[in-house]
């Protein structure tokens, strides 16, 4: 399946890291892209040049999600396994549970074109089941609110037909602006230097994974083999 970019017609959902039952809402997402793949077997027999028509998919479909959304508080951080139940970094595997830094279920709703007489109702979903986040990353800038974005790599990518009320989001005010943003802990000493006037920042963290197959499943065992991190700043001396 091609790339798939979800703008306007579009609304995110996330599992809340608490229960899957239970989902949050992905507030003030710029786009969502999806990218579907379908792993195919051929299989030749004796007396025919080609192979067979039928060419099955026997393991489990490989879906790739990157979200980018301007940051105005702390829940997606949280949703995804980041922060603690305070807004704390955590330290992955160290003293957190797997379902701090496990998978995480997402639902892409689609937003009807409303015209007079029609409900507020969704028209359809797509569900990317089981995704586990590779990589995360905070932008900031003098001038630019703060942006947020994460990729994950999820077992399947299912539509559904789904017509639930929808509620109409209120955004308020709240984004992360400039004057919101405080870096401490940048110290410098010697050569005359004694303090950096910051203009912008990125924070990255990227999560790679193990997988493992095994007879009498289709899905992979993930496992996280390591994680890095980095924090970049630009400003004036």
């Amino acid at each position: 399946m091609p790339n798939v970019v979800y703008f306007q017609g579009a609304e995110l959902f996330m599992s809340s890291g608490n229960s899957a039952t239970v989902t949050a809402k992905v507030d003030r997402v710029q786009d969502i892209q999806t990218d579907n793949s379908l792993p195919r077997v051929q299989t030749y027999t004796i007396g025919r040049f080609k192979p067979l028509n039928d060419q099955p998919i026997i393991n489990y479909t490989p879906t790739s999600m990157s979200v980018n959304y301007v940051k105005g508080n702390k829940d997606v951080e949280r949703n995804l396994g980041l922060l603690n139940t305070t807004g704390i970094g955590i330290q992955i595997g160290q003293g957190s549970t797997v379902a701090d830094w496990g998978a995480r279920n997402f639902s892409i709703y689609n937003i009807p074109t409303l015209g007079a007489g029609q409900n507020l109702t969704y028209a359809g979903r797509w569900d990317v089941v089981s995704g586990i986040l590779k990589n995360f990353s905070l932008q900031g800038s003098v001038g630019e609110a703060v942006k947020g974005s994460f990729s994950i790599e999820a077992i399947d990518l299912r539509q559904f037909s789904d017509t639930t009320a929808r509620t109409i989001p209120n955004y308020s005010g709240n984004l992360i602006k400039p004057a919101g943003v405080t870096i401490t802990g940048i110290n410098f000493t010697g050569y005359g230097l004694t303090g950096l006037t910051i203009q912008s920042f990125s924070f990255q963290v990227s999560l790679d994974h193990a997988q493992t197959f095994q007879l009498g499943s289709q899905y992979p065992v993930r496992r996280v083999t390591s994680i890095g991190s980095t924090l970049q700043i630009v400003g004036f001396i």
